[in-house]
């Protein structure tokens, strides 16, 4: 319970290593670009940086399709195993606690649950 409490009193706060370790990869950063060749440092910002940003911004899509997979996948999990207790719970109370988290989490719509609306 202490270790929880200590963890919660220290949120927002940033570790003072790695606020140095941020601070000396900028000035580190800052220093490498001004001794690069005038030529290369144009590469690098007419190539490299849009590359960079199409990458970035291509897998950020990719990760968002795939979560979004992953999660559908699990409330159709989820909504199966809620459906399989509904269907073998005989009390009416305990049917009636499956029914409404059945429909919150099928986000108070019918559709996949049509079979079990008729109970």
């Amino acid at each position: 319970m202490m270790r929880a409490m200590i963890r919660s009193s220290q949120r927002g706060q940033i570790n003072p290593t790695v606020a140095l370790l941020l601070v000396g990869l900028v000035i580190a950063g800052v220093w490498v670009w001004k001794r690069l060749a005038p030529e290369i440092q144009d590469v690098i910002v007419e190539q490299a940086i849009p590359l960079a940003a199409v990458i970035l911004t291509a897998l950020f899509v990719i990760w968002r399709v795939v979560r979004w997979i992953l999660r559908r996948r699990h409330v159709r999990q989820e909504r199966a195993l809620l459906l399989a207790q509904f269907q073998q719970e005989t009390a009416p109370g305990k049917r009636f606690d499956l029914a409404c988290e059945l429909v919150e989490l099928n986000e108070y719509r019918s559709e996949g649950l049509e079979g079990e609306s008729k109970d």
